[in-house]
């Protein structure tokens, strides 16, 4: 098995020799192409098969960068505040995916949450909203899972006080 990013000019072995049970686990190259072919050949060379044209292959990777933390000061009952959280895909090339969840009443995601694609060198907002309910330090996680490789998942710590 085999795979091309130019078309089928150039050739790259995903396996020299696999079980014919008609699925191939295989990594994706560190580069997008519109141009990605897949070749199977038999181990004799008697049968062969290629894409019939070209597939796109999006490089998804990305680097994650995201704050530390997220601090709403103390509130009186009864108010609310919001915090913009930023999270940036800075690589050069290859797209962050994320997905953005939180835990721990009385927060609570009022944009940016759920699955989200960041191109490189973008940026997408998250805005977190901590409405108490009752007097006291309230704590909850904001946490982000994503493709970059070096941080697959962020927790950032929300707290709020309220009297």
């Amino acid at each position: 098995i085999e795979y091309s990013v130019d078309g089928g000019g150039a050739w790259v072995t995903i396996a020299e020799s696999t079980d014919n049970d008609g699925t191939e686990p295989w990594t994706l190259p560190l580069t997008g192409s519109t141009q990605g072919r897949v070749r199977v050949r038999s181990v004799d060379g008697a049968a062969s098969d290629t894409s019939n044209a070209d597939f796109t292959l999006n490089y998804v990777g990305g680097k994650l960068t995201a704050p530390k933390k997220a601090a709403f000061g103390t509130l009186k009952l009864g108010k609310t505040k919001s915090v913009k959280l930023v999270l940036q895909n800075t690589a050069k090339t290859g797209n962050l995916v994320v997905n953005v969840s939180i835990s721990g009443a009385p927060f609570r995601i009022v944009s940016g949450g759920g699955t989200s694609t960041i191109l490189p060198k973008k940026k997408i907002t998250v805005v977190v909203i901590y409405e108490p309910s009752v007097a006291g330090t309230s704590t909850g996680t904001l946490t982000v899972t994503s493709s970059d490789p070096a941080k697959p998942t962020v927790s950032i710590p929300l707290t709020g006080k309220a009297k």
